[in-house]
């Protein structure tokens, strides 16, 4: 989706020279309503239902990526693109989940395979699309709602397929309480720490090249 933001920021009528920009802001729209929202799926998951919680996020990226396929100008777009921040908070569940129910013996392979499936879909993702633009004749709104129906598949697997699992002692309080416990040992335990800076600034480095590349080629 990013990999081909400024290039459908151009498709809808957006100015060349208002492009760059449009592209920054959109890029960190995402993370609007995401930001705020992320602790709180965690204890969702783990207090009412991890599959749900799970589901959920293919549910709305379905629903994005339709969002996007009809949006006729920048401002569409950028709505279409603030309900990503109710898509976000699905990994650390996924992981729980996992290693739930998991073989003992399998839990480490389990893990990697899903720490490696994200990389091959950055990968393979952008270079499917482009080839569908360029040889299969797909307009962008044509890719974004080819993308819509394979998340509402996946959404649909996950409904249908995905065993529920509880937590051996679920959380029991409020959710905002539960929130606030599960961010203060986040940033008062010194490992949790090192490994939020470090990832943070990872991230901060890769995001701001990144969505500018297509403007490049």
């Amino acid at each position: 989706m990013i990999r081909f933001l400024p290039l459908y920021l151009r498709s809808v009528g957006t100015p060349d020279a208002i492009v760059p920009r449009w592209t920054g802001l959109l890029s960190t729209a995402v993370f609007v309503f995401g930001l705020p929202l992320v602790p709180f799926w965690g204890v969702w998951a783990d207090k009412y239902s991890r599959k749900v919680v799970i589901a959920r996020s293919a549910y709305v990226e379905a629903l994005v990526f339709l969002a996007l396929a009809l949006s006729q100008n920048r401002y569409q777009v950028a709505a279409s693109l603030l309900l990503v921040g109710f898509q976000l908070g699905n990994s650390g569940v996924m992981l729980s989940t996992l290693r739930t129910i998991a073989p003992a013996r399998h839990v480490g392979f389990v893990v990697a395979f899903l720490g490696v499936t994200p990389p091959i879909g950055v990968a393979l993702g952008p270079l499917v699309g482009g080839l569908l633009v360029d040889r299969g004749g797909f307009t962008l709104h044509q890719i974004f709602l080819l993308d819509g129906a394979l998340s509402l598949v996946s959404g649909l697997m996950l409904t249908l397929f995905l065993r529920e699992v509880r937590p051996p002692d679920p959380p029991t309080g409020p959710v905002l309480a539960l929130v606030g416990r599960a961010l203060r040992l986040v940033f008062t335990t010194r490992v949790t720490v090192l490994l939020f800076t470090i990832m943070s600034l990872t991230f901060l480095a890769t995001q701001t090249a990144a969505p500018f590349f297509p403007l490049l080629v």
